[in-house]
C-alpha cells in the first residue's frame, strides 16, 4: 500500500436505527447465551466465551473495520517576497538596506529556492511580478505606496495551504491609510508565518508640512485663512521659519518652535486684492542634514470671486441723470455704493464757522489714497477736480486702472472731459476718448443716440434676444439734449455716437466708448441725458428696463466679469502633475459676442518663479471658435499662461491664468517608518518583525511540506482469515456442547 499506515478505523460507526437494532440483538444474544450455558454445567465458561466472541466479532463486521493509509503531499510550498518600492522607500537609504539583506548569505536563499517556490513582487501603486535577482535592481520611485490593496490582491494568486512563509519589506506607510491588521488575521489563523522586514536607517532628520487647510475660494479685499501643521523628527527643538508666497512673491513669514514628535501649527491671513485665480505656496527653510527637501513646501490654488462689487460714485453737480444712475446701482444687489456728492466747494462763502456745518469735507486722502485699492470701480459724474485738489491723485486712479485692474468711468456734464480740466492730465490717458486741448467743448444740440453695429451686438444692448424687436426699441430712443465734445482713440472701441453735427462739418462724436487699459478698463459716456430713457415705455420693454440693463452690463464689464470675456479658459485637469499632458481649452468671441471663427491666437507660458518663456506659439480658432493648446510635459513649477486673441489683424482680447504643476507629494506627509503600526502587529505569534541588518537565517518559514493530500481505506471483515475465526469459533462450540457436555 502506498502510504503510512495510520490505524484502525470503524467506516460504519454513525448512530442510526440499525445500529440500535442490531446492538439490541446483540445484547439478547448474549442474554440467552447466559440462560441455556446452564443446560451445560461443565462447559458452561467456554461456551459463555466463544459465543460472546462470535457475537463481539459479528458486531464488530457490521461496524465495517479498515485499516487507514495516509498519503502526504510532496508538492514544493511557496513563499512570498514582496518589495516596497515607493519613494519612502528611496529615503535615507531604506531599500538600500533591504537589497543588502537579501544579497547576504547567498546559501540560505539558494537552499531556500532548492526546497520552496520563491515568488518575488515588487510593490508601489501597482503590483509587478520579478525575479529574485531583480531585488536589487529595484529604485524607490513609486508615487504611491497601497500596501494593503497591493498585498491582498497577491494573497489573492496564491492558496493559503500552499504558503509556507511570507517576507514583505517595507516601511509600513500605506498612501490611502488603509493599512490594518484585518488583512493578515486570515493568515494568523492558517499558521502562515509572516516576516516583516523593516529598512535599517541612519538617525531620520527632517521637517514636514504634514496637512493644509484653507478655502478654494476667497471673496475680494475679505481675510482668509490659510493653515498649515508642521512636523519634525530627528532634530533638538529648532526654530523654524515659515514663509507664505502669493503668486511666487513673499507675501508674510512666521518663525515656530519646532520639538519632535509634535504638530505645530501655523495660520496666515491673507486678503486678495482682485478677482481671479492665485498661487499660493508654503515654505519652510530647511535645515541642515535634512533628509527630504520636497516636503519642506506645498503649494495650492485660491479661486479669489466678489461678495459685492465696490463702486465709489463721485459727483460734482446734482441732477437728474446723477438721481437715477445712484438709485440703479443703490439697487442692484451686488453692487456696494459708496457717494460723495459735493455741495460746496472751498471758494464757498459761508457765514458760521466751518466745525459748525453738518457736510463733511470732500476725503481726498483717505478716497484717493487709503481705500482706492477696496473699490473696483470709480464713477466720476460731472465733476470738476480742480477746486479740490487732487490732481496730485490722479497717478493713484491710473495705478488703480493699469495695474491692480480696476475700472474707470467718466459721464459727461458742464464739468466733466475738457469741460473739468481733465485735457493732458493721467486721466485723459486712461479714457477711451481723446479732449481737445482748448475751450470747454460742450454741444447743446440734440441728438439721437445712434447704437453702431459692434454695439448693437455687444452685451450691453443685448436686452432682448431678438435682433428686429432690439433694433425697433433703440431706434426709439429719446435724443439727447447735448454732449462733451471728444475723439475716439485709436484702440477704443465705440459702442454709441451721435448724429452728423453741422456746427463741426457733420461729424459724429462718441457718446458711449469703452477701452482695455492696461490690467483694467475704462469708459466714457460723454452725454448726461441718459435719464431720459427711465421716462419712455414701449409696448415689449421699458427703457427704465434697458437702462438698468446697461448699467449691470456695463458694471460687469468693468470689473472683468468671467461672464462677458471674450476669451475663456478651461484646463483639462484641476491638480497637474509633471507627467500629465496639459491641454488647454480657448473659447474665443468677437466683438459681437459671437464666436471667433477666423481668428487668430498667441500664447505664452511663463514660469512664475524667474519669468521666463518655457513656450509660446500661434493657434487658430476653429469654426466653433474654440482653440486647443496642447502644452505638454512642464517641470514642476507655478506658470502663467497669457492669451491675446485677434481678427483681421485686430486685438479683440486678452486673458490670463494661473497653473502649478506639482508632484505627488503623498509619500512624503508620512515619511517615518509606520512604527505604530509596528507595534501593534508585534504581539501576534505568527509575525516576526527582523530588521535588515539581521541575518536571513532568523525568517520564520513554515517546515517542508506535510499537508495530508489523500486518505486510503482498506476492509478488514472480507478477509479469509475473518471468515476462518467466525467458522472456527461457531464449530468449536458445536463440538463442544455434543462432545464434551
Amino acid at each position: 500500500m502506498n502510504g503510512v499506515f495510520k490505524g484502525i478505523t470503524f467506516l460504519n460507526c454513525s448512530f442510526s436505527f440499525e445500529h440500535i437494532v442490531v446492538i439490541t440483538l446483540a445484547v439478547i444474544a448474549l442474554i440467552f447465551t447466559m440462560i441455556s450455558a446452564r443446560r451445560y454445567p461443565r462447559i458452561t465458561v467456554p461456551i459463555l466465551v466463544l459465543r460472546g466472541l462470535l457475537i463481539s466479532l459479528i458486531v464488530i463486521i457490521f461496524f465495517n473495520p479498515a485499516w487507514e493509509y495516509i498519503r502526504y503531499d510532496q508538492q514544493k510550498k511557496n513563499v512570498l517576497v514582496i518589495v516596497d518600492r515607493s519613494k519612502s522607500m528611496g529615503i535615507n537609504h531604506r531599500l538600500k538596506s533591504v537589497q543588502e539583506f537579501f544579497k547576504r548569505d547567498q546559501k540560505f536563499w539558494s537552499k531556500l529556492a532548492k526546497q520552496f517556490h520563491l515568488y518575488t513582487y515588487s510593490l508601489d501603486e501597482e503590483i509587478e511580478t520579478i525575479s529574485f535577482d531583480q531585488i536589487g535592481q529595484l529604485e524607490g520611485v513609486g508615487e504611491k505606496s497601497l500596501i494593503d490593496r497591493g498585498i491582498d490582491q497577491i494573497f489573492q494568486e496564491h492558496h493559503l495551504k500552499n504558503i509556507a512563509s511570507v517576507i514583505i519589506a517595507s516601511d509600513f506607510r500605506d498612501t490611502a491609510q488603509q493599512l490594518s491588521l484585518k488583512l493578515f488575521q486570515n493568515l494568523q489563523s492558517k499558521n502562515i508565518p509572516l516576516n516583516f522586514l523593516i529598512p535599517k536607517e541612519e538617525t531620520f532628520k527632517d521637517i514636514t508640512i504634514k496637512e493644509l487647510h484653507y478655502d478654494p475660494y476667497a471673496f475680494v479685499q475679505n481675510k482668509t485663512t490659510i493653515e498649515c501643521h508642521i512636523a519634525m523628527e530627528g532634530y533638538p527643538p529648532i526654530q523654524g521659519e515659515v514663509m507664505l508666497f502669493e503668486n511666487m512673491n513673499l507675501l508674510d513669514k512666521k518663525s515656530v518652535l519646532l520639538k519632535k514628535g509634535e504638530n505645530v501649527t501655523v495660520s496666515f491671513q491673507v486678503k486678495p486684492k482682485r478677482v481671479g485665480h492665485y498661487v499660493y505656496q508654503v515654505k519652510v527653510m530647511p535645515h541642515p542634514n535634512e533628509v527630504i527637501l520636497e516636503n519642506n513646501q506645498r503649494s495650492f490654488m485660491m479661486k479669489v470671486v466678489r461678495d459685492k462689487i465696490r463702486v465709489v460714485h463721485v459727483v460734482g453737480e446734482l441732477t437728474w441723470d446723477v438721481r437715477y444712475l445712484r438709485e440703479s446701482l443703490k439697487n442692484h444687489p451686488d453692487i456696494d455704493l459708496v457717494s460723495f456728492f459735493i455741495l460746496r466747494t472751498m471758494n464757498d462763502i459761508s457765514l458760521v464757522p466751518s466745525d459748525e456745518l453738518s457736510l463733511i469735507p470732500f476725503p481726498t486722502y483717505e478716497l484717493f489714497y487709503q481705500k482706492l485699492n477696496s473699490f473696483d470701480v470709480v464713477i466720476f459724474q460731472n465733476f470738476n477736480y480742480l477746486p479740490y485738489q487732487i490732481g496730485r491723485y490722479f497717478k493713484n486712479i491710473k495705478s488703480f486702472v493699469e495695474e491692480r485692474g480696476g475700472g474707470f468711468v467718466m459721464i459727461g456734464g458742464d464739468h466733466s472731459f475738457s469741460a473739468g480740466r481733465y485735457q493732458g492730465t493721467l486721466i485723459e490717458d486712461i479714457l477711451p476718448v481723446s479732449l481737445p486741448q482748448k475751450g470747454r467743448d460742450i454741444s447743446l444740440e440734440k441728438s439721437r443716440f445712434h447704437i453702431t453695429s459692434g454695439g448693437f451686438k455687444s452685451p450691453f444692448f443685448r436686452f432682448n434676444a431678438h435682433p428686429r424687436e432690439r433694433k425697433q426699441i433703440i431706434e426709439s430712443l429719446p435724443v439727447v439734449a447735448g454732449f462733451n465734445i471728444t475723439h475716439l482713440k485709436k484702440d477704443a472701441v465705440l459702442l454709441a455716437e451721435t448724429d452728423p453735427i453741422p456746427q463741426y462739418n457733420n461729424q459724429r462724436f462718441p457718446l458711449v466708448a469703452i477701452q482695455e487699459q492696461g490690467k483694467g478698463r475704462s469708459m466714457a459716456i460723454t452725454s448726461d441725458s441718459m435719464w431720459y430713457w427711465m421716462f419712455h415705455q414701449m409696448a415689449t420693454i421699458s427703457h427704465q428696463q434697458l437702462y438698468s440693463y446697461f448699467w449691470d452690463q456695463a458694471i460687469k464689464w468693468l470689473i472683468r466679469d468671467p461672464e462677458l470675456n471674450l476669451l475663456k479658459i478651461s484646463f483639462n485637469k484641476e491638480t497637474v502633475t509633471p507627467k500629465d499632458q496639459l491641454v488647454v481649452v480657448i473659447k474665443g468671441l468677437n466683438f459681437k459676442y459671437q464666436p471667433l471663427k477666423q481668428g487668430a491666437l498667441k500664447y505664452q507660458i511663463v514660469s512664475m518663479k524667474d519669468q521666463k518663456s518655457v513656450k509660446e506659439g500661434r493657434l487658430s480658432f476653429d469654426s466653433e471658435g474654440i482653440a486647443t493648446l496642447h502644452a505638454g510635459l512642464l517641470s514642476e513649477g507655478a506658470y502663467s499662461i497669457k492669451l491675446r486673441s485677434f481678427e483681421e489683424g485686430q486685438q479683440i482680447d486678452q486673458a490670463q491664468a494661473v497653473f502649478v504643476v506639482q508632484k505627488g507629494d503623498d509619500e512624503f506627509k508620512h515619511p517615518t517608518i509606520n512604527r505604530a503600526f509596528l507595534n501593534q502587529v508585534k504581539q501576534w505569534q505568527q509575525i516576526q518583525l527582523i530588521e535588515s541588518d539581521r541575518d536571513p537565517d532568523q525568517l520564520k518559514i513554515k517546515e517542508k511540506a506535510s499537508d495530508i493530500s489523500e486518505r486510503i481505506y482498506q476492509s478488514a471483515w472480507d478477509r479469509w482469515w475473518v471468515l476462518t475465526i467466525l467458522l472456527t469459533l461457531f464449530l468449536t462450540e458445536v463440538y463442544l456442547k455434543r462432545f464434551k457436555a
